[in-house]
């Protein structure tokens, strides 16, 4: 299920970085628009790897977090559907330093 957000614009960038290493898009990279509606989803775990170090974890007995259900823990992200061009993206972006990595 979506929902419609009004994500806030950080007027120096297209995204508003919440942290160091965190960058959230705040509109869509090609067309600009800030209109958007949001799905949560899970970021594939080979990217969440190779541009933030981010990795699967899995939850069991030895980790000793009893009120979590037992399996595996991935990062989240939403994925975001621009409502001017109909284009889908995730919020998550990815600077030139990322992509250095995979490329």
């Amino acid at each position: 299920m979506s929902e419609n957000i009004n994500i806030p614009l950080d007027s120096a960038n297209q995204f508003h970085l919440k942290s160091n290493n965190e960058r959230i898009a705040t509109q869509y990279v090609s067309c600009g628009s800030a209109k958007l509606r949001a799905s949560l989803s899970i970021l594939m775990p080979l990217v969440a790897e190779w541009a933030s170090g981010w990795k699967t974890i899995e939850i069991d007995d030895a980790r000793r977090l009893h009120t979590i259900k037992k399996g595996n823990a991935h990062s989240i992200c939403n994925m975001l559907h621009c409502v001017d061009c109909d284009l889908i993206f995730l919020n998550i972006l990815f600077d030139e330093q990322d992509l250095k990595k995979y490329l």
